[in-house]
């Protein structure tokens, strides 16, 4: 939740990746 996707442009980067980095983030 850092980058936004739809503001950045890296949507087809950050549409996998947020779900991982968050999760692995926030634990």
């Amino acid at each position: 939740g850092r980058a936004h996707p739809e503001r950045s442009g890296f949507e087809g980067a950050w549409t996998k990746e947020p779900l991982k980095f968050d999760n692995s983030y926030f634990v």
